[in-house]
């Protein structure tokens, strides 16, 4: 039984993580037929993208196309799970585009690309337990698709942003809640209570945070019958 729920959990989940994915490749800033529309009108005749070509292009920080020859090699990039490139090349993208209109893709890619790097988020959040695993990409992906919604409100990959820090925060409740679960198998009382306010001041909507709220009037429960056994 506990098997078929698993595997139901997994299907639904792989599902949705289809549909995000899905979702970020038909939003693509640049798509390659424009890039190479820009590359033709100046002459360079491609027909089709190459990512060597592109890099040995984008060695000319004042291309007339260098704008989008970077949001391609970006993509390029995060597709083949390249993320360091594509980490290299957002910044001096940032640097040297800090105006363009496609700014918001890029906050965004930064956000996915950290979605990327905390190992399969989705696959994580019902088949591994995160206690050991360092949040740290999570929380930079939080970051940057808060960053996202609060300077660009009217961007088109602010729907999607919204569902990952849904998933991101779930994410990182998951985490917090089993260094708490942790704490009070160790009889950590006064830690899990001081663990638990915090992950009512961060997640207060979510349900694991409950959970941890039971955790904690255990954990009182515990530490004043440790007193009262002390007293006598």
């Amino acid at each position: 039984m506990l098997s078929m729920i698993k595997f139901i959990k997994y299907f639904i989940i792989s599902l949705l993580s289809i549909t995000i994915t899905n979702c970020v490749y038909s939003k693509e800033a640049i798509t390659n037929k424009q890039l190479i529309v820009c590359l033709n009108k100046k002459k360079l005749h491609i027909k089709k993208i190459n990512i060597s070509e592109l890099e040995q292009i984008n060695q000319n920080y004042f291309h007339p196309c260098s704008d989008q020859i970077q949001i391609s090699l970006i993509n390029e990039y995060y597709k083949k799970k390249n993320f360091f490139k594509a980490q290299q090349l957002i910044k001096q993208f940032i640097q040297f585009h800090q105006g363009h209109k496609n700014i918001d893709y890029i906050f965004y890619m930064k956000g996915l690309i950290n979605v990327s790097l905390d190992n399969n988020i989705l696959h994580k959040l019902f088949f591994l337990k995160n206690f050991e695993t360092d949040p740290k990409y999570a929380k930079r992906a939080v970051f940057y698709f808060h960053y996202l919604i609060t300077n660009y409100p009217y961007s088109n990959y602010k729907p999607i942003a919204k569902n990952y820090l849904r998933l991101l925060e779930y994410r990182l409740a998951r985490h917090d809640y089993a260094i708490i679960n942790f704490y009070y198998k160790h009889k950590e009382y006064r830690s899990v209570i001081n663990r638990v306010k915090e992950m009512i001041k961060k997640y207060p909507n979510i349900r694991l945070t409950t959970y941890a709220i039971k955790l904690m009037k255990k954990s009182y429960d515990k530490l004043e019958f440790n007193l009262e056994i002390k007293k006598h």
